[in-house]
Parts: C-alpha cells; structure tokens; sequence
C-alpha cells in the first residue's frame, strides 16, 4: 500500500493556521509523504498617508565642469512584507495548514521630507583633477524623513506573541536656537535647543483569507469547498491567500535643550540637558495586501484502458497484457500495483511516473482451475481525485477435455471389439448406450438397471438387469430366457 502520514475522512478544505517558531518544522511535510506538497507564498501589505511627491533635475548642466542638482521629496511609503509555507495534504480534501518562519516578516518606514542640494565638480587642470561631489547648505532642513526596517515572525494574528510589531524612528536633530555666555577670557559656555521628529509605527494582521474563508486565529480551522471541487483537483490547485492588516502611527516631535562649552573656537563638551516629547498627531489606515495564490501542484492519474479480457488460456499457461498509465499532474505520480488478486500479478509492485510522463507494467494471468475468471482490483494512487483505480480483469479457463473411460469385459479387459460387454448371465451391453447413476448403478437403453457390485461394466459395475419402473414383473427374467434360448439350439444340432 502506498504509504501517506495523514489520512482524511472530512469533506472540503481544511484551513489552519498554525504559528511559531517551535511549530514550523511539524507543519512541514515529511521528506516520504507523497500526498504533501510545501509552497512558498510570499505578501507585501502597503499603505501611504498621502502620494508621494518631489522632483529631482539631476546635475545641470549635463556633461559640463560645474553642474547643480537640486531634490526635494514628501514620502509616504509603508510596507509589511511577509513570507510563509503553506503545506498542502490529502487525499480528498486538501488540507492546508499555513505557517511562517521566524524573522521572515520585514516592517519598512519610509515617511518624510527630503531636500538636497549639491554641487559636482569635474575639473582637469594640467597634472591634477577634481571629480568630488559637495553638499550645499541652504539653511534649511534637508533631512526629516523617518526611514527604518524591523523584522517580526508573520503572520501576527490575533493571540500570538509579539503582536503587533512595533517600529520607532527619527528624524535628524536640527538645532532652532543658540546662546552663549563668556565666563572667562576664551571659554563660554552656551546652549542650545533641538528639536527631532519621531514616528512609532506599528503593524498586525487582523485575519486571514485563505480560499474566501475567514481566518481569526491562529489555531483556528474552517472547513470549505476547494475552487474547482465539481471538476475535480486536476493537475494543481492555486489557493487564494491574503492577510488582512492595518498600520497605526504615532508622531511626536521630541524637544532637547542642549549646554556647551567652548574654549575659544573650540568645542569642549556637548550635553543633552533632558527630552520632552510632544504628541502631533495620530493616525492608522489598512494595509493593502494583494491576493496571491498559493499553486500546489499535484499528481493526476489516467490508465489507457482499465478493463483487461485476457485470451482463453489453459490452466499451467500463462497470458500477459500490458497496462499503460500516464501523469497529466504536476507532481510526481505514485501507483500501487501489488493490489491484484491471483492469479493476477503485475510484473512492476510500483509505478514512479514523473509530471508529463508514463509508465508499462506486464500483466500476467496464470489460472490454476478451469472456469470463467472475473475480478476487480482497487489500485491504489496519490492522486487526490482518484485515490483508487479500479482495474476490471477478465479471463475464460477451458475445461479439459472428458476421458474415455472404455468398456471392459469381465475380469477388466477390453472384448475383442472393443464394443460389447459380456455378463456373468449372458446378457450384451452395446458400447455408448449406457448411463452410469449417481449410485454407480448402470441404466441400459431399454430401461434396465444394472445395480453397481452385479458383474463388471465400465470399470466394475455389473451386467444383471433390475426391472425398469415400467416393464412388467410377469415377463421372464432375461438369464432364463437365454438360458432356453440356447437349450433349443443345442438340441437342434443334436438331431
């Protein structure tokens, strides 16, 4: 029998989702389970506050000594990327269990403003060459974008640990105000205050839909129909997936009163006084996951011809016929042929058959006893939508032919014509015109009953007459009227 670790009886599609770290290697098909099949499936959940915005003249003029590139962005671009396994089993239906690694989730924070200006050289002047590149200072803030990534373990639904994900980033400090008191000749001390943009963005995943069925939480499991239940699973299923998700921020922006020292032009020591954060504003929104589906590939048998009349064979011969079987699936394809009853037999006790290919096995009929031979053997496949062929095997075994039992005279040899057989009364038996009962008593053409153990005939019933139902008791027995037959004669040739 083919060997699969899980065997199914409920009907339609069994979704779980099953998380952790600990777990993901149990939901994992074993490397011998030919009715499992492990997919990758790969989402990006994206979400924007607003459509980004900004233009960039690169250097101008193109190709000249001195150019200026001048770039100014508004971002907003959040992103949830995460990959998890979905396993596929069977046979009928399929279950799908769905699982994520560890660290294979990845929360992206791209939110802000960015301005640059920037000034390139590329001067040849006799033995020497500049070619540098220089940012300009405009007295404006050229950097107040929030940029980060943080990795969590997918899928974060409800009840499971480290959900939701939580990311925190800042902008760069830009100092707003200065002032500086002289102590002494050459030292001063002063201050300053920075301000800093901070974001906290989050993330979790509300449900999943796998197949059009609502998935809440993580040990929960719904059963439904598969897409092309009525048609049969054919050579894949693609399985609809996507998370459902929403994205929360939290921007602040965070105030630094700073003391300096300083001895003449140089700076001795920089100290962050304290922080105070003030709340801006808060916002959340979905993430837009787009439906990908999970291809499962799967096997899909077809025998050319599954009903077998083998030729009339004799019993101690043989017939053979070949059996063709064919892969139209996707996956490798495994057909138990070890199934078929005697005196049936296959010359292969398994079929491998790779996607797009097929495979012969041999046959072979060897009847012992002679009659009409009719069987139905259930072959067993991994194929979802026939996890049993049934084979119909035909065969007609003649009878030998009737041996010729002869007609023996008393005492077990033939007479001479090989046609009569004398009895101890005298009486002649014609060859052929007699019926052995079931008593082994010997019914004559006329009607007479031999009774078994009264003379020999056929291999030793006898030849005496027993009266037939309907002949009369009155008429001579036949002994005595041959025995007058024969007085008669003998007198004549006395005479």
């Amino acid at each position: 029998m083919l060997r699969s670790s899980v065997r199914l009886a409920v009907v339609g599609l069994l979704v779980s989702v099953a998380l952790g770290a600990s777990t993901v290697s149990a939901q994992l098909c074993a490397v011998n389970d030919i009715r499992c099949q492990n997919v990758p499936v790969t989402w990006r959940g994206e979400a924007r506050l607003f459509d980004d915005v900004g233009f960039d003249t690169g250097f101008v003029p193109r190709n000249s000594p001195v150019s200026i590139r001048a770039a100014f962005g508004l971002l907003s671009r959040t992103t949830a990327d995460m990959t998890g396994m979905l396993r596929a089993q069977w046979p009928s239906p399929l279950t799908i269990n769905l699982t994520g690694d560890e660290g294979s989730g990845q929360l992206n924070i791209d939110f802000g403003l960015v301005f640059e200006v920037q000034l390139k050289l590329d001067i040849d002047v006799g033995i020497a060459s500049i070619n540098r590149t220089f940012d300009i200072p405009v007295g404006l803030p050229t950097n107040l974008a929030f940029r980060g990534t943080k990795p969590f373990m997918p899928l974060l639904l409800p009840g499971q640990a480290g959900r939701p994900v939580s990311l925190v980033t800042n902008t760069s400090r830009i100092r707003v105000a200065n002032f500086s008191v002289p102590v002494v000749a050459g030292l001063s001390v002063g201050g300053g205050l920075d301000i800093r943009g901070t974001m906290t963005t989050r993330y979790a995943t509300e449900h999943m839909l796998v197949d059009g069925v609502t998935v809440l939480a993580e040990s929960q499991g719904t059963l439904v129909g598969p897409v092309n239940a009525a048609a049969g699973f054919g050579a894949f299923q693609d399985i609809p997936t996507r998370p459902v998700g929403a994205f929360e921020y939290a921007v602040g922006i965070e105030l630094i009163p700073v003391i300096t020292v300083s001895f003449f032009s140089f700076n001795i020591a920089s100290i962050d006084i304290s922080s105070f954060a003030v709340q801006a504003f808060e916002s959340d929104g979905p993430a837009v996951f787009a439906t990908v589906p999970a291809h499962v590939p799967l096997p899909d048998v077809r025998f050319i011809s599954t009903v077998f009349n083998f030729p009339s064979t004799e019993v101690g011969d043989t017939s053979v016929l070949r059996a063709t079987v064919r892969n139209f699936g996707e996956a490798t394809l495994y057909v138990d042929m070890t199934t078929l009853p005697e005196p049936f037999t296959s010359e292969l006790a398994q079929l491998v058959i790779e996607p797009g290919g097929f495979a012969r096995t041999n046959i072979t009929f060897a009847p012992t006893v002679p009659g009409v031979v009719m069987a139905l053997a259930n072959v067993e496949t991994n194929d979802p939508d026939a996890p049993f062929v049934e084979l119909d095997l035909r065969a007609t075994v003649p009878f030998p032919p009737m041996p010729d039992l002869g007609v023996v005279a008393d005492g077990g040899d033939p007479t001479p014509d090989g046609g009569v057989v004398t009895n101890p009364d005298g009486a002649v038996v014609a060859d052929g015109g007699v019926i052995v009962l079931p008593d082994g008593a010997i019914l004559l053409p006329d009607g007479a009953v031999v009774a078994p153990g009264e003379g020999t005939l056929a291999g030793g019933a006898c030849g005496c007459r027993v009266p037939a139902s309907h002949q009369s008791d009155e008429r001579l027995p036949l002994g005595i009227a041959f025995a007058l037959l024969v007085g008669v004669v003998w007198r004549r040739r006395q005479r």
